[in-house]
């Protein structure tokens, strides 16, 4: 199954409207059952990229596939997973998407789309760490913020304080190894919701 769009290649703005290419059967099913309810707070997306339903994490690895493969957004910002006939609204923890960090220092979505630039930094007052990428919003998992932040240097090398400060609300600035400056600075995840244009808590 292939993506309208499969690589991020710079820092975007505000949130558009994302729809990957679904599957035969489920678009198949769309065409047949055009008018099926959607779905309300039954799934969500952690912090980590995890997947969970009712508070249970999924791990089954076929189910995860189809999941990050029907996983789009629409013209309201609200993010879902396109379940056969049945749109299932994602209840977000922090940002629509989630990067890990390669040992290579290369970074990529939970869905699997590698991002290759990013722009401006955010670190909320609880540390965590986020990205405006093309896509939108995405949060660094945390077990990979040392490793993110190894990828980046300050005037005085310690990418990892001045992260820290910004959560403190000391704006910083970091370069990552071709020489793009990054402005980093603290927001609340409510705040970057709405500048971003999604919705973390879907409602019909």
């Amino acid at each position: 199954m292939s993506s309208d769009r499969t690589q991020i290649n710079d820092g975007g703005d505000a949130l558009q409207a994302y729809r990957p290419s679904f599957s035969d059967a489920v678009q198949r099913a769309l065409e047949k059952w055009p008018d099926v309810p959607a779905c309300f707070g039954w799934l969500a997306l952690d912090a980590r990229g995890r997947w969970r339903i009712g508070g249970a994490t999924i791990t089954h690895a076929g189910a995860i596939a189809f999941l990050n493969g029907h996983y789009a957004c629409d013209e309201r910002g609200r993010w879902y997973v396109q379940n056969g006939p049945q749109t299932a609204y994602v209840d977000l923890e922090l940002a629509p998407w989630a990067l890990s960090v390669a040992p290579d220092g290369s970074l990529s979505t939970h869905t699997g789309l590698a991002v290759e630039r990013f722009g401006e930094i955010f670190v909320t007052p609880d540390g965590e760490v986020l990205v405006a990428t093309s896509l939108g919003l995405a949060a660094i998992i945390d077990r990979d913020l040392e490793s993110f932040a190894r990828r980046l240097r300050t005037a005085d090398g310690d990418a990892l304080a001045a992260l820290a400060g910004a959560a403190a609300g000391t704006p910083a600035s970091l370069v990552d190894p071709d020489g793009t400056p990054h402005a980093v600075s603290g927001a609340s995840p409510e705040e970057l919701a709405t500048r971003y244009g999604f919705v973390r808590r879907p409602a019909p």
